[in-house]
């Protein structure tokens, strides 16, 4: 398991961050405190700042003002700090040239911890040749190496970005019950962004939504489940309902129609609802999220068919 040397209770400190590109602000004073020992979902649309936040987080861009911290040192500067946080994504900049064997053996010197015997029993599992060329790799074949090598090294900062892209159905399933038990024998900050937030679901702690490079939320996933309700019935029930309760979305549908209106499927507002005839249900975690960030407005899609 990694050497865990940070004496604060977060594994990454963010005050003030700004990142500008040119004339993008991608980044917008950004102000975070990342809990240890947690499997966390970095979650947002594309363009929402996810991977530069990841860069910045592993010094491979700096920030254009604020702090950033990791285990209590500067990821620009400090290599003490560099050896015990990995950055993966699902196409690294590796040469045309190098076998995989080779890139193994990179790894095994760049991090102390990297256990080559677990990456190895993994490269059986995936299927993969050792001695093929990196760049000959299918998209699925290179996320699952990737994958292997980042988890491998069990640093305490482990920083996935899309690692299943291109990774079929049965070797994603594999690959989040490895990561999953390889967490329970290793604890460490391990943060993934993905778009396919349900498939994570189950195995997340936390969640960090991020939109337009403004942090929307920082939440324990138990929170995000009871952060919303579906009410679905008479749309002039709805709009009655919505009078005197917070709405996230309506939708007047040919078939139904439901709103989701905030707070828990348990509250005493979702007993309200019911008492005007609307059957409430559940939100999942990766609605939550496109409610909450979503910029479109009821009868927006309308033009499409008028």
């Amino acid at each position: 398991m990694g050497g865990d040397f940070n004496m604060s209770e977060y594994a990454i400190k963010v005050s003030g961050l700004n990142m500008y590109y040119n004339r993008t602000h991608a980044i917008k004073n950004l102000n975070i405190n990342i809990n240890k020992n947690n499997i966390i979902g970095l979650i947002g649309a594309n363009g929402s700042g996810k991977t530069t936040l990841f860069k910045l987080c592993n010094g491979f861009l700096e920030e254009s003002s604020g702090t950033i911290e990791i285990l209590d040192g500067n990821p620009l500067t400090d290599i003490a700090i560099k050896e015990q946080m990995i950055y993966s994504m699902h196409d690294l900049p590796i040469g045309d040239n190098e076998k995989l064997i080779n890139v193994m053996e990179y790894y095994k010197e760049s991090y102390p911890t990297f256990d080559i015997v677990f990456a190895n029993k993994l490269i059986d599992i995936f299927n993969i040749n050792k001695k093929t060329l990196y760049r000959r790799l299918s998209q699925g074949t290179k996320s699952s190496f990737n994958f292997i090598c980042a988890l491998a090294t069990r640093c305490s900062v482990t920083m996935l970005d899309e690692p299943f892209i291109g990774i079929d159905i049965v070797r994603r399933k594999i690959a989040h019950q490895i990561l999953l038990r390889d967490f329970m024998e290793h604890p460490r900050t391990i943060i993934i962004s993905s778009h396919n937030l349900s498939e994570l679901d189950s195995s997340l702690s936390e969640m960090i939504l991020i939109d337009d490079g403004n942090l929307i939320f920082y939440k324990e996933m138990d929170e995000v489940r009871e952060m919303a309700f579906r009410g679905e019935g008479n749309i002039h029930s709805i709009h009655e309902f919505a009078k005197t309760h917070n709405i996230m979305h309506i939708n007047d549908g040919t078939v139904t129609s439901f709103g989701i209106f905030e707070g828990s499927p348990n509250s005493k507002a979702a007993i309200e609802a019911e008492e005007l005839g609307l059957v409430i249900s559940n939100v999942s975690p990766e609605d939550v999220c496109v409610y909450v960030t979503s910029h479109l407005k009821e009868g927006d899609l309308e033009c499409l068919w008028n």
